[in-house]
């Protein structure tokens, strides 16, 4: 008797951890959205969806931040954009939300162990890819090239952060291509490990 109420209490969940998985699930799915679409001939689901995002971001750093500024959307290459912040926050308060939902709908749930794993999964799919796709491109010298004259002729003053890692990195073709093979390395080890714990309830 004693034993069937401890392996109960094991099972169950505390109300903070349920609470905690239901906004981190809620965030990371939809931040890795829409992975894995957006590759054979699904890119204009990608286009289509970042397009939406960029009008979101500009209204809501306009009209309920205040930036000050104009959101610029114009693709750079970058994921530093004030943009691409505003975002960010959007994507948080839409998770809290998404949360505050699932927690009144889904009450009752105790545990969600099997979700757990299963996002866990989805996860490691989506870093091993991101990996894969940029220590490929590294390896073969279509990430980072060798600074211009134009580039050497800037002093360090005028240089942005993001310029000064890339003419690092383009500086030097044996560390971008070991750089380029560690990352593959990783998404190797990423995908062929993800797979969901067959204990999982």
């Amino acid at each position: 008797m004693g034993t069937e109420a401890s392996d109960s209490a094991e099972k169950e969940w505390r109300a903070t951890h349920r609470f905690a998985f239901r906004f981190a699930f809620a965030y990371f799915v939809l931040y890795s959205f829409p992975f894995p679409k957006g590759s054979s001939g699904t890119t204009w689901l990608t286009d289509a969806y970042a397009g939406m995002w960029n009008h979101v971001a500009a209204w809501v750093g306009t009209r309920v931040l205040h930036l000050g500024q104009t959101i610029s959307t114009v693709e750079t290459g970058s994921g530093d954009r004030v943009c691409n912040y505003v975002q960010l926050l959007c994507t948080v308060v839409l998770a809290a939300l998404v949360t505050i939902v699932w927690s009144v709908v889904d009450a009752r749930r105790k545990e969600y162990r099997r979700l757990h794993e299963w996002l866990r999964v989805y996860l490691r799919y989506v870093l091993a890819f991101t990996m894969l796709m940029y220590g490929v491109v590294k390896m073969l010298g279509g990430q980072f090239f060798p600074p211009s004259i134009l580039r050497l002729n800037e002093t360090y003053g005028q240089t942005s952060r993001q310029t000064l890692l890339w003419t690092f990195m383009g500086a030097s073709a044996t560390y971008t291509f070991f750089a380029g093979a560690m990352e593959t390395t990783s998404a190797a080890s990423c995908s062929t490990f993800a797979r969901p714990r067959r204990s999982a309830r």
